[in-house]
């Protein structure tokens, strides 16, 4: 624990978001990732293909961006670096392992990104203990519209984190605002998500599952009711017993779209 409070001090983070718990989250992977490599390695894996594949197939080459970027465990930052002129990695923490990936290549910059447009709304909430919650709506990426984009395993992240502080914090939590709250943020990130870029990949959780001796013994929708078109569909072992529980693992059911626009479209004409 000790390791884990000096690293957090040491992540640099702004101001809301490190109130609504973001550094706090970024620390806990790392040091989960440690913890748990070998089940991690085959779900970083696919991520790194499906993410060089579709950017593989993109025809534009100038500028590239990942979202939800992080330690950059799931983010092949080498290759994307030689294929396209420019790569943005966007977060709201890059912690320090990733500042130096990103230094020692000089076509790649940092951006500190909020992809929900919410995060100085909800902390100043979080400070006041009161006052309505805010309308999710689409996040403002500066700079040109990238030939490249991906929101990698970010999108079901987009609420847990806020609100968790917002039910801490607030005097009289509604949970029915909440979770429309949380609904909101995963419909307003798959809205803005298809026309953000030339070409749009998405790697995100769909879903969490308890797995004990007996079989699924709790199962939690992590995208809050939304539906996603067909993409690769795979298993990540997050938490492989004792981890976070004694007698059962922690999966999360994980889908990759490498052309979300165009799957988008398939539903559509079919």
């Amino acid at each position: 624990m000790l390791r884990e409070l000096l690293a957090w001090l040491a992540t640099p983070c702004p101001g809301p978001a490190r109130r609504l718990g973001l550094a706090a989250e970024s620390v806990a992977i790392a040091f989960r990732h440690r913890r748990c490599a070998r089940a991690w390695t085959p779900h970083l894996e696919r991520c790194q293909a499906l993410v060089l594949a579709s950017a593989r197939a993109c025809p534009g080459r100038d500028r590239a961006v990942v979202l939800g970027s992080g330690p950059l465990l799931d983010v092949p930052l080498a290759e994307l670096s030689g294929l396209f002129g420019r790569v943005v990695l966007a977060d709201a923490v890059h912690p320090r392992p990733a500042r130096r990936a990103a230094a020692a290549l000089p076509n790649v910059e940092l951006l500190e990104f909020d992809a929900t447009g919410l995060h100085r709304d909800l902390a100043g909430l979080c400070r006041a203990g009161r006052g309505p919650l805010p309308s999710p709506g689409p996040p403002a990426l500066p700079g040109p519209r990238p030939d490249f984009l991906v929101s990698l395993n970010l999108l079901s992240q987009l609420p847990i984190r806020p609100l968790a502080a917002l039910r801490r914090s607030l005097a009289d939590p509604d949970e029915a605002g909440l979770r429309d709250l949380a609904r909101g943020l995963v419909a307003a990130h798959l809205a803005w998500l298809p026309g953000a870029a030339g070409r749009v990949c998405l790697v995100t959780d769909l879903a969490r599952e308890v797995r004990g001796e007996a079989g699924v013994l709790e199962r939690t929708d992590l995208l809050h009711g939304a539906v996603l078109p067909p993409g690769e569909d795979w298993e990540w072992l997050l938490a492989p017993r004792p981890e976070a529980r004694p007698d059962a693992d922690v999966v999360h059911l994980v889908r990759g779209i490498a052309d979300l626009a165009g799957a988008l479209r398939e539903v559509t004409a079919g």
